[in-house]
């Protein structure tokens, strides 16, 4: 089980919190079973620029032309995405270009079963019981 840590910078800057996340992870020995998300761009250039080795996810609500070179040149190596992009073009090249994408808010049952056939990497969910028991 991965631990997803969101990072709210997107309306209120918090200076150095990137660093000071990446140091607790790194002192925790938590890398290497940490995402990273946030929907600000600028927070994941910077944690980017801290760790090269950190899982990065972009987190969206929006479909973006050109994903793939829209994620590499923010330094991101996944993306989390909104339920209704799941019929988008965006994610069949997410699946072509082999590019993790996982799911928020999933609190449907029928939505987490399409989320498992559209090919995501994960969800999120605030039942996490109810839907691994319907899986």
């Amino acid at each position: 089980m991965l631990l997803n840590i969101e990072l709210k910078t997107n309306v209120i800057e918090y200076p150095t919190i990137e660093r000071r996340v990446v140091e607790l992870l790194e002192e925790h020995d938590m890398v290497h079973r940490t995402v990273i998300s946030s929907f600000n761009p600028y927070t994941i250039q910077r944690l980017r620029d801290i760790s090269d080795v950190i899982e990065l996810a972009w987190l969206t609500k929006s479909q973006v032309k050109d994903i793939g070179d829209f994620l590499n040149d923010l330094g991101a190596n996944a993306i989390h995405i909104k339920s209704r992009l799941l019929s988008s073009k965006m994610v069949k090249h997410l699946l072509e270009q082999q590019i993790p994408f996982r799911v928020y808010t999933v609190n449907r049952v029928s939505l987490s079963r399409k989320c498992v056939t559209m090919g995501a990497d994960g969800v999120f969910t605030d039942i996490p019981d109810i839907i691994k028991h319907n899986l």
